[in-house]
């Protein structure tokens, strides 16, 4: 191969650049004064604990970092985490080394727009699975990897409010209410499951029993509330023609979950049609990409 000028020339030139490139990298990428490399990401808070009794936290704070903030999120029954914040403190400032305390404010779920409930004790807080996580952060610096502590608030699960009808052709159907869900979701708890059990009237013996433990749900947000659509609350069996309301009685109970989460009573369900939401939703849904939620007329960008 015949090395011409041109290929001599472009040699030179890329040797000096990955000169340049390796003297760079040997010091450090940034000279003393100009802003720390923004993929240095910051340590993560130290001895970070948190009481699930009442909500005191700690944590020691690390070097380059500026603020801290706290927030706490709940766990469904599989383990999934919600979105949603459960509790959050205000940026929390510290110096590197210093030891900081405080406890984290909880407000009860308030069905208001913008309005929260009243300050509620953490142990107050719904059944469930929870992992606070410290996370510090500052300018110049990827925020840290987060200090985790997880834990339950147990208790004893609000009983379920079940409805049902009997067909003409023996075919019982059970709904479970709508409200029940969202308020658990909120505030109770979900359980892990629902069971339903129909049974003879005169002998008590259960006859069928309807399990419901799939609370998939879509969300509707209307005037900066979120609103659970459940998806699967309805289910069906056959008993056989000519079997009545009068010929069965059906009962209800959620059941918990871990050694702290656990079941609810037995309750009697409701001879009812199921209960529709009085607000319809049809028109509703989650903000669609593009939407300027800090525009003042709330429109798409």
């Amino acid at each position: 191969m015949k090395i011409t000028k041109k290929c001599i020339l472009l040699l030179l030139v890329a040797v000096l650049a990955a000169g340049a490139a390796f003297a760079v990298t040997a010091c450090g990428g940034a000279g003393d004064d100009e802003t720390p490399d923004t993929s240095t990401k910051l340590e993560t808070p130290k001895n970070f604990t948190f009481d699930s009794e009442t909500a005191e936290y700690s944590f020691t704070a690390v070097d380059n970092a500026q603020f801290y903030y706290i927030v706490v999120n709940m766990y469904d029954p599989e383990g999934v985490e919600y979105t949603d914040i459960i509790g959050m403190t205000s940026m929390i400032p510290a110096t590197a080394g210093q030891t900081v305390t405080g406890t984290m404010d909880f407000y009860k779920y308030s069905d208001a727009t913008t309005t929260p409930g009243g300050l509620i004790p953490v142990t107050e807080l719904p059944k469930a699975n929870y992992i606070a996580r410290c996370i510090a952060t500052g300018q110049g610096y990827e925020d840290s990897d987060a200090a985790t502590v997880s834990f339950t608030i147990g208790g004893k699960l609000e009983f379920p409010k079940v409805t049902y009808r009997v067909d003409e052709d023996g075919t019982i159907t059970a709904d479970v209410i709508c409200y029940y869900l969202e308020h658990a979701r909120w505030w109770y708890g979900l359980p892990s499951r629902v069971e339903v059990y129909v049974k003879d009237a005169d002998s008590g013996e259960t006859l069928e029993t309807l399990t419901f433990d799939d609370w998939s749900y879509d969300t509707r947000w209307l005037a900066f509330k979120t609103y659970f659509l459940f998806k699967n609350t309805s289910a069906s069996v056959e008993l056989g023609a000519g079997v009545t309301a009068d010929d069965v009685t059906v009962t209800a109970k959620a059941f918990g979950y871990g050694d702290k989460i656990t079941d609810s009573d037995e309750v009697a369900a409701w001879e009812h049609e199921p209960f529709v939401r009085v607000v319809d939703f049809s028109d509703f849904a989650n903000p669609v990409e593009g939407w300027d939620a800090e525009a003042p007329w709330n429109t798409q960008a």
